[in-house]
């Protein structure tokens, strides 16, 4: 190979290998807000419940001090924006099925909580879980990397518990119809990455 075909080479593969991380969008969240003290442990594309009953995709990236939820931009492959939790904040780890809303039972899921009632619950959909693996064991292994990096910063003030998630219905049937049409999801195929 002469020298015009190697550089023609060289330069196809970078070409690859900016696009390919243009479409990671765990690793594109993971390089765009976590900070250098921070060790990243492993991310995930879920299905955040907020509030409201409402199921948003997001990914979650798990640190060595902290998690980040991530709204992040499929189509421009940009972080939108994120909130970060002190994982030495997170007093309780639920974990159970989840009743209520489109659920009812189906899906595997946790529930973190914060301080005084503060919580936020996660699941997956069908196209968050990696091939041939049982819902409820992705599950089980996303909140056994969060109980295990937790606990190595304290296990003061925290605890684990097994107890099905009961979903709230505030909206009522503005949330149902939301969740029925998708709005909160992106039509596109998630994967999970940790560290290696």
């Amino acid at each position: 190979m002469d020298k015009i075909e190697q550089k023609q080479a060289t330069s196809t593969n970078e070409e690859n290998q900016k696009t390919a991380q243009k479409q990671d969008p765990i690793r594109n969240s993971n390089l765009a807000i976590v900070p250098e003290d921070e060790k990243f442990i492993a991310g995930w594309i879920l299905i955040s419940i907020n509030k409201w009953d409402q199921e948003q995709e997001r990914i979650l990236l798990l640190t060595s001090k902290a998690i980040y939820r991530v709204k992040y931009l499929f189509d421009t492959h940009q972080v939108d924006h994120f909130k970060r939790s002190s994982l030495t904040e997170i007093t309780i780890l639920q974990k159970g099925y989840i009743y209520g809303g489109t659920t009812n039972g189906t899906l595997y899921g946790m529930r973190l909580y914060q301080g005084n009632n503060n919580y936020q619950t996660f699941t997956t959909n069908s196209r968050s879980v990696e091939d041939g693996t049982h819902q409820k064991d992705f599950m089980i292994t996303i909140i056994n990397d969060i109980a295990r990096t937790r606990r190595a910063l304290s296990t003061q003030n925290f605890c684990i518990s097994d107890y099905d998630i009961t979903r709230s219905n505030s909206l009522g049937p503005l949330s149902t119809t939301y969740n029925k049409l998708g709005w909160g999801l992106w039509n596109t195929t998630p994967t999970s990455e940790s560290a290696s």
